[in-house]
């Protein structure tokens, strides 16, 4: 997992790379974020893509990426990554996070900010006739959602717009200017 050795038994990517890793043809990864409850970060990246739209110029030429478990939303400068692709297993490009506004239409109340996508899949998933008390599907790494998870991934379109993709409410939004969230 990354510059860390997983640990099949108990899920966690936490030990040291052996020493003799160089030897054995490893491509390093550019990006990575930790399998931690400690750090508020999730299970496993939900894919991603380059911004080339315009509905948000502040995330031109960023990888933007997500979580997986949490929703959390993430991006990278591209620049950055290039750079990391050094054969050096410590140089890595910095990650931050994207929050989201989002305006539910179901209610009259003002747009609302999150750290990540979980609350607002949970909401959804609910008002859909979801009757579990968690969102469908398990986090066993991390547990960083109470239970169950978003299950988000990310696509573009033709124009290079994002969208999220939710599979535990079955929806799909546009990420647009002020990194609103809309129902399509």
């Amino acid at each position: 997992e990354g510059t860390f050795v997983l640990n099949l038994p108990t899920g966690r990517a936490d030990g040291p790379l052996p020493a003799n890793d160089a030897t054995l043809g490893y491509v390093y990864p550019v990006l990575q974020y930790p399998h931690s409850p400690a750090l508020g970060l999730g299970d496993a990246i939900a894919g991603g893509f380059v911004y080339r739209g315009t509905r948000i110029p502040e995330l031109r030429g960023k990888f933007v990426f997500g979580d997986i478990t949490t929703g959390e939303l993430l991006y990278a400068d591209l620049v950055e990554m290039t750079s990391a692709d050094d054969g050096n297993p410590a140089t890595l490009a910095a990650f931050h996070s994207i929050d989201v506004l989002w305006d539910n239409p179901r209610d009259a109340a003002p747009a609302r900010r999150y750290d990540r996508m979980y609350e607002i899949v949970a909401d959804e998933y609910r008002a859909r006739g979801g009757r579990d008390a968690d969102l469908p599907g398990a986090a066993t790494v991390s547990d960083l959602t109470g239970g169950g998870r978003a299950d988000i991934r990310l696509a573009m379109d033709h124009a290079g717009e994002l969208y999220v993709l939710s599979k535990s409410d079955g929806m799909i939004r546009a990420l647009d200017d002020g990194h609103y969230l809309s129902t399509i």
